[in-house]
């Protein structure tokens, strides 16, 4: 089984944006020596993030380590100028060959960012804008040329670069469409969703990860004990907000202790036929943030493939 990262950059409102831009890079280190296959680096638009672009996190963090992939989840692509992110991305596949992954989001980075000139963003377009872009992008980053069009003579160097591994986020219907029709690899947000999916749900997924073509991003709290893992999702709820009043929306998470937090994950490779998985950690305190990884590498045995 494969295990990667999902680093958010979360200040929780008790840390400075610098601490947590520095500590990025000790972190990967860290990972990287746990036996993790991948770092994952998301895009968000929020003061209590330390970061709104992940490109040049992604550079620093890539140029530290020395084996782990390293990537977006994702690119906000209806946000983006697709020829930039090309170039951004092909650079750095080039420079560093077979590690680095361009995963790509739907999402707007707020209200008037979604490259739409309109302040609210409506769902049918927001779907035919990303589908657009993406198709460019990939088009983009393979070489290829274009007869018309805004992106017409353009190229997105370097020239003879490489390419790096395209991923489609999303949490079914969508964008995984798009990963199939475009054969480029999917993630599947299944952190995202407050309530299980039901079995028919689950069945679309699978079919995507029996070659491998895909993995699953889940929320998980490891802790030495069952006791100590709900106290950590009880403050990561306090710190951001959550309530009684919105328990519904409170964020799904796989909660327990090292055996439990495994049991719990070799059940779902089962019912998706996947072998690899992305953690998003919701533990806010930094050192007990990285032991809730190093708990789970262990319970896991994960080793780093070539």
């Amino acid at each position: 089984m494969r295990l990667g990262v999902l680093a958010f950059g979360w200040t929780f409102g008790i840390l400075k944006h610098g601490e947590v831009l520095r500590n990025v890079i000790p972190f990967a280190q860290k990972i990287e020596k746990l036996g993790y296959y991948r770092f994952w680096i998301t895009e968000h638009h929020d003061p209590s993030i330390a970061w709104g672009s992940p490109t040049p996190v992604v550079a620093v963090v890539a140029q530290a380590t020395s084996k782990i992939k390293v990537g977006t989840a994702g690119i906000l692509l209806t946000s983006h100028n697709p020829l930039e992110v090309a170039c951004d991305f092909r650079c750095l596949a080039t420079l560093f060959p077979g590690r680095i992954e361009l995963g790509l989001a739907s999402s707007p980075a707020g209200p008037n960012h979604s490259g739409l000139g309109t302040n609210t963003v409506d769902s049918v377009e927001l779907k035919s804008l990303f589908g657009q872009k993406v198709k460019d992008l990939v088009n983009l980053c393979e070489g290829k040329t274009f007869d018309g069009g805004i992106f017409k003579g353009c190229f997105a160097l370097p020239n003879k670069g490489k390419t790096p591994d395209i991923w489609i986020l999303g949490a079914g219907g969508y964008g995984l469409d798009l990963a199939m029709k475009y054969k480029k690899k999917y993630s599947h947000g299944l952190f995202l969703k407050p309530k299980p999916e039901s079995h028919i749900e689950k069945q679309k997924v699978y079919g995507k990860f029996k070659n491998q073509r895909g993995n699953i991003v889940i929320s998980v709290v490891c802790a030495k004990t069952q006791t100590q893992a709900k106290q950590h999702y009880e403050h990561h709820l306090e710190l951001m907000g959550f309530n009684q009043s919105n328990k519904d929306v409170w964020p799904s998470a796989i909660i327990g202790s090292p055996v439990e937090c495994k049991k719990k994950i070799l059940e779902l490779a089962a019912e998706y036929g996947a072998k690899d998985f992305v953690i998003r950690s919701l533990i806010p305190h930094p050192e007990e943030h990285i032991k809730g990884f190093e708990l789970l590498a262990r319970a896991l045995e994960i080793s780093r493939r070539p």
